[in-house]
């Protein structure tokens, strides 16, 4: 049943608008389930001439008719946030991200929506590769995730954190894959957005275990060590089928589950997370894992993923010089992994 059109708010009215630079807005796209921020966009293709495009319009309104002068001026700051970490992605010549095209706003029935309009991708890692199902090459999975190591690895080296990493977030774009919606991401030369006050800006499904007890920690922990965390289990969750959070957590009693009013302090639970992980996840990379690379892919999953952020990190990372979350020897892994894998299926 469609939606009566009065009832839809302005960002959902925006086919056959036109837009800067001669896009035209042709039709809706359909959100990946699970997806982040659905309450507050909608998304679109555009065209113009033989070019398409993805347009991102924000719905300042919402469900209500009208908000508050705050509300309203935090939605106005987290487009702002979103189009100036588009610009700079593209003005370092970020070539793993999606790359922004133009933004602006446009009158629909008296009121402005704002839009941001990048490069459009086909489909994304989450519908070319469906978590934990066996039809994809093991190969496969870690050459896509190299891939998004890759484009972490770029944000990172510009000083921006996603903070909303996983398989949806994951789109091919001319056959490489690249992170998209940076609606939740930080920049470290751009002021605070809203959502930086947040516990997490991402999925809950995902996050890393002290984010979920407002355990905040250094900018760098915070950010950068929550991308490390979500790559390791956007890899987990590739094999599996769940994330890492749903088994670690999902297993806690009732009282010492971290929803509610954070009663629960997260040094309190930290010994039966690590528990948690000691026990269950190696039983679980042992069966949805190709024997082959099963252990090297645990202690990649252990280091990413760790319960106790203070152990997250590349072990030479940590006790190196370098940045202790560096990129670097994970896109390594990733290629040496999906390398033995790819003899294993040739020799099947």
């Amino acid at each position: 049943m469609s939606t009566p059109a009065e009832v839809l708010g302005p960002a959902e009215r925006l086919l056959n608008v036109e837009l800067v630079d001669g896009w035209v807005v042709t039709n809706r796209i359909t959100r990946d389930p699970g997806c982040t921020g659905q309450s507050r966009s909608a998304c679109y293709c555009a065209k113009k001439g033989d070019e398409t495009a993805f347009v991102k319009a924000f719905d300042f309104r919402g469900e209500e008719k009208t908000r508050t002068v705050d509300q309203l001026n935090d939605m106005t700051a987290e487009f702002i946030n979103e189009r100036r970490v588009h610009e700079i992605c593209r003005d370092n010549n970020l070539t793993r991200v999606t790359t922004i095209i133009g933004s602006g706003g446009v009158e629909v029935s008296g009121e402005v929506v704002h839009y941001i309009i990048c490069e459009f991708a086909e489909r994304s890692l989450r519908e070319l590769h469906p978590p934990g199902e066996e039809v994809i090459a093991p190969a496969e999975r870690l050459l896509a995730l190299r891939q998004v190591t890759s484009a972490l690895e770029q944000l990172h080296g510009a000083s921006i954190a996603h903070q909303d990493v996983k398989p949806s977030n994951a789109v091919r774009h001319d056959g490489v894959f690249k992170l998209t919606d940076l609606g939740s991401s930080s920049c470290k030369h751009l002021p605070p957005a809203p959502h930086d006050l947040e516990w997490f800006a991402g999925q809950p499904a995902y996050a890393p275990y002290e984010l979920l007890y407002a355990e905040r920690g250094s900018w760098e922990q915070r950010r950068l060590g929550c991308d490390i965390f979500l790559l390791g289990n956007m890899a987990f969750t590739s094999f599996v089928g769940h994330s890492i959070t749903y088994f670690v957590v999902g297993t806690l009693p009732e009282a010492m589950k971290p929803f509610g009013d954070h009663a629960v302090r997260f040094t309190e639970v930290l010994p039966d997370l690590v528990e948690n992980h000691r026990q269950m996840i190696p039983e679980v990379v042992n069966v949805c894992v190709p024997a082959v690379i099963a252990k090297e892919f645990l202690e990649l999953i252990d280091t990413m993923c760790h319960p106790d952020p203070q152990r997250r990190g590349h072990p030479k990372n940590i006790l190196g010089s370098g940045s202790r979350y560096g990129l670097e020897r994970y896109r390594s892994k990733f290629d040496q992994l999906a390398a033995i894998a790819r003899k294993l299926s040739v020799a099947a």
